[in-house]
């Protein structure tokens, strides 16, 4: 699912793991094709508090 959001305080795209609020990979809204692939440990992002995430896009 891709979502809307901020990363330290700047807007994002994310796309999650299926299931779960986990960011898989995101992009930034001013920066489209840059993808950055946050850290992931036992299944949750390790900077999960830097990420407020909004509703889904459609």
């Amino acid at each position: 699912m891709i979502v809307k959001g901020t990363y330290k305080g700047k807007p994002i795209r994310a796309l999650l793991l299926p299931d779960t609020k986990t960011v898989q990979l995101f992009e930034y809204v001013h920066e489209p094709g840059n993808l950055y692939f946050p850290l992931i440990v036992d299944g949750e992002n390790v900077e999960k508090d830097k990420f407020v995430l909004e509703d889904p896009i459609e």
